[in-house]
Order: structure tokens, then sequence, then C-alpha cells
């Protein structure tokens, strides 16, 4: 039951791939690209890093996977797991995450 209580899964506004500034990306194909490599750091010390091609099922194959048992709606976020680093976060850690050079995004634990 660790991920499985009121608030374990807040998210903040998330922005559509289209919203994002013209010049961000080149194409939509940098994001689909199984070579990329995710990434996440605490308080400037990465914790976690894989490429997109160690996940077991490709997003394709999850979306698959789950609307064969309930439907999708927009908006609904998938959670696929996490590499190997995994650790607690704590009050005022500065957590920096990103896609290689493509993206990243920076915010603080409250």
């Amino acid at each position: 039951m660790a991920k499985c209580f009121d608030t374990a899964c807040p998210v903040g506004p998330i922005l559509p791939l289209d919203s994002l500034p013209a010049g961000i990306l080149t194409s939509r194909q940098e994001f689909q690209n199984v070579n990329n490599e995710i990434w996440l750091k605490v308080n400037q010390v990465e914790r976690q890093r894989s490429k997109l091609n160690m996940m077991v099922w490709t997003p394709a194959e999850l979306i698959s996977i789950i609307t064969k048992r309930i439907s999708l709606q927009y908006g609904d976020l998938i959670l696929t797991g996490t590499p190997a680093g995994v650790g607690p976060l704590r009050s005022c850690d500065e957590i920096e995450a990103g896609l290689d050079d493509l993206c990243s995004i920076k915010f603080s634990v409250e």
C-alpha cells in the first residue's frame, strides 16, 4: 500500500506537446526515439538514468494492454514505473528531470 493512499499521486499542470514554444524540438519524432534517456536529479545529484528501450513494454503496447480492460479518457495518466535509484524525497529537495537534452523540468518539494 506504499503507493496507494489519499494524495499519493499529486500532479501539476502538464503541457501537451503541441503547446510547447516553437523551436523547442525539431520534430515530434525526437520524443518517440527508444534510444532516448530519461534522467532525474535530486539536489543536483543524479539518482536515475535509463534508456526508454529498457522499458518492458513500449508506450503503445501499454495503451493497447490497458484499453483492453478499461477506457482511457483525455487527461488520464499512465504510470509506467521507474528506473533504479528510487528513494525518499524531503521538503525543500530540488528536483530536475529530463529527456536527453531535449527538455527538462525543475521544481521543489514542498
